[in-house]
């Protein structure tokens, strides 16, 4: 049995990011489209695809210190 993610790596609240999806995304063959934002920062952008998404994490991501290693977990 695979045991759930936060047991076995550390969750840094400084990558917690918030996806929402737009209702078109339910459409068959459209994928995925909406805005993804930073839960720290607020920087937020929009995507139109996987790929996009992808893009708009990496470019959040790259703009990040890189010295803080922050690994609060989020308050439940």
């Amino acid at each position: 049995m695979n045991r759930p993610l936060q047991d076995h790596l550390p969750m840094p609240l400084k990558l917690a990011f918030v996806l929402r999806l737009h209702q078109d995304s339910q459409q068959p063959g459209r994928g995925l489209c909406g805005s993804v934002e930073h839960l720290i920062s607020g920087w937020r952008a929009e995507f139109a695809n996987l790929l996009e998404l992808q893009r708009r994490l990496e470019e959040m991501l790259s703009r990040l210190p890189a010295s803080d290693s922050e690994t609060r977990q989020p308050q439940e």
